[in-house]
């Protein structure tokens, strides 16, 4: 059924409620077709069963894992000719993300669905939908707010008013566990759209919700505008020689601030060859040093003005304990292995409060989706002393003699 969220519907309304004993969904390819079902025999067993057309000769495997636990896929059976499959390892009350993968001479081709595995006697039906909604910074949270619910999945759309479409779902935003979204928006007026669909033991009941939003131009919290002031002149450029100057730090994904998902970016990239030194911007201490994005590491260094910078995407030629003099190696740049991209991700941390106390803790506080101190609020998912590091980009560069 084709949704039209264009009509202001300011209350919950029922779009569709489905009974099955069996959840059916299919996927097509060209000619390659192939569905999966699932139905629960007892609160341990669950039967799966795929089905085919478009070739001959399908084998199948099935993979599952827990929805919203961030797991890999586990595979439950390996391919076999077999369309039938009784899992014996399920557990009562979990929701389930389960995939069958149909491999034929014709290609590949495969089936995914949501499965909460609750008896009909014990699911808590899903009877309405509303949403909170408020400006943080320049993101706009959301909280879907359910009525009853058993196995309840939601996903978020917005548009700006005046737009056509509504921003797609799709493997980039996808149905999620969690009732809460916070998105980082332009500043203006939007149509925000949550849904929610329950999929406990195959009774399938799905709500929407539509409300309108003013999301106001962000206010600055006050960071101390000394900061680089008084740096610029004493710290230096982190990369020896400098970087590629055709790729702006300031603009697109690599700026501070950039949406990242459902976060935004907490440091600035500097693109570079592989291989580039990195050094160290003033004097301090090497605090930590630990593995950080697809095949990299960072290294945590506190300055001796009490700041803490984390250089990462590197290889270290440091040790935990080091004192460094600035200008002293701190690694070398090395390609990250999933996109093969390589650069020094910068940030850049106060080290104190408000009220002038010492700051301790991790860096990465992905519960910290609104504190922050002394930059923008956005969900950085890091410590509230965080600082916007985009003025490193003005420092002077140390060249090779």
């Amino acid at each position: 059924m084709k949704k039209d969220y264009s009509k202001k519907i300011t209350t919950s309304v029922l779009i569709v409620m489905i009974l099955w004993t069996l959840v059916p969904v299919t996927a097509q390819t060209g000619e390659l077709k192939v569905s999966l079902g699932v139905e629960r025999i007892n609160a341990n067993t669950l039967q799966l069963t795929a089905d085919s057309a478009g070739a001959n000769n399908f084998s199948y495997r099935f993979d599952m894992r827990i929805m919203g636990t961030g797991e890999d896929y586990t595979i439950i059976r390996d391919f076999s000719s077999e369309p039938i499959f009784t899992w014996g390892g399920a557990r009562d009350g979990e929701l389930y993300e389960i995939v069958v993968h149909g491999v034929s001479e014709q290609g590949y081709i495969g089936c995914y669905c949501v499965f909460g595995n609750t008896d009909h006697s014990a699911i808590n039906l899903l009877t309405g939908l509303n949403m909170e909604i408020h400006a943080e910074g320049n993101a706009v949270h959301v909280t879907a707010v359910p009525q009853g619910g058993t196995h309840v999945i939601y996903a978020l759309q917005y548009r700006k008013v005046g737009d056509n479409n509504y921003n797609e779902l799709n493997a980039s935003n996808p149905y999620q566990v969690s009732p809460s979204f916070i998105k980082p928006l332009d500043n203006g007026d939007y149509e925000i759209v949550v849904h929610a669909i329950d999929m406990a033991g195959g009774l399938i009941t799905y709500y929407g919700a539509y409300r309108p939003f003013t999301l106001p131009a962000e206010e600055s919290p006050g960071t101390d505008p000394h900061f680089w002031e008084s740096r610029k002149s004493t710290w230096i450029h982190p990369l020896k020689n400098g970087w590629d100057m055709r790729h702006d730090p300031t603009i697109g994904g690599r700026q501070f601030g950039a949406p990242r998902g459902n976060s935004a970016h907490a440091g600035i990239d500097f693109i570079a060859d592989p291989g580039t030194q990195v050094i160290a911007m003033t004097d301090g201490t090497v605090i930590n040093i630990y593995n950080f994005y697809a095949g990299t590491q960072a290294v945590e260094v506190k300055n001796t003005d009490g700041t803490v910078i984390r250089y990462g995407e590197i290889n270290p030629q440091v040790n935990i304990g080091t004192a460094v003099k600035q200008g002293d190696l701190i690694g070398c740049i090395i390609p990250n292995n999933l996109d093969g991209l390589s650069m020094l991700h910068l940030e850049i941390y106060l080290g104190f409060d408000k009220n002038n106390q010492v700051v301790t803790g991790p860096l990465t506080q992905v519960s910290n989706s609104t504190e922050y101190w002394y930059v923008l609020m956005r969900n950085y998912l890091r410590r509230a002393d965080l600082i916007d590091p985009t003025e490193a980009k003005d420092l002077t560069i140390k060249y090779s003699p």
